[in-house]
C-alpha cells in the first residue's frame, strides 16, 4: 500500500514537472502576450530615429555590454555612420530606450527594421537591404574573427 502510494505521487510530480517545462513557456505568452519573445528583426518604420540622429543608423547601447562593443567595432570597421545612445551613461538615451520597451542589448535600428542583438552576417543583411552600405570583405573577416 505504501509503495503504490509513493508511486502516485512519483507519478504526479513527475507529470507537474514535464507539463511545466513544456507548456510552462507557451502558456506564460497566451497569458502574458506582452512577455512573449519578440523576433530578432522587426520591419516597420523607423525613420523618426534616424532622422532626429542625423545618421542612417542608430545604436541603443551599455557601456560595458561586449555585444555592444562588436557591433562598434563592425560599424567602425564598415565606414557606416551611426549614433550611439549608451543608456547607462545618458538619463535621455535610457528615456528614448526605455521608450522602445525593448528588454536586451544593443538594438540597432534603420529606417525601416529595428534589430535586437547584434551578429554581424545578420546586421549586414538588414543594413544592405537599407541601403546602408557594408563592406562584404570586412563582415566576413569580423565573422572569422568570431
Amino acid at each position: 500500500m505504501k509503495l503504490k502510494g509513493i508511486a502516485v505521487i512519483a507519478l504526479f510530480l513527475a507529470v507537474g514537472s514535464l507539463s511545466g517545462t513544456l507548456l510552462g513557456p507557451r502558456l506564460g505568452a497566451w497569458l502574458h502576450p506582452a512577455d512573449a519573445p519578440k523576433p530578432p528583426v522587426e520591419a516597420g518604420d523607423f525613420a523618426s530615429y534616424v532622422q532626429s540622429a542625423g545618421t542612417p543608423v542608430v545604436m541603443f547601447s551599455l557601456s560595458t555590454c561586449p555585444y555592444c562593443k562588436a557591433a562598434r567595432e563592425y560599424f567602425a570597421a564598415n565606414s557606416i555612420p551611426y549614433t550611439d545612445y549608451v543608456i547607462d551613461q545618458s538619463p535621455d538615451a535610457r528615456r528614448m530606450f526605455d521608450q522602445l520597451k525593448e528588454k536586451g542589448l544593443p538594438v540597432i535600428i534603420t529606417r525601416h527594421h529595428l534589430i535586437r542583438g547584434f551578429y554581424a552576417a545578420g546586421v549586414s543583411a538588414q543594413l544592405s537591404q537599407d541601403g546602408v552600405v557594408v563592406a562584404p570583405k570586412t563582415v566576413a573577416m569580423a565573422e572569422h574573427a568570431r
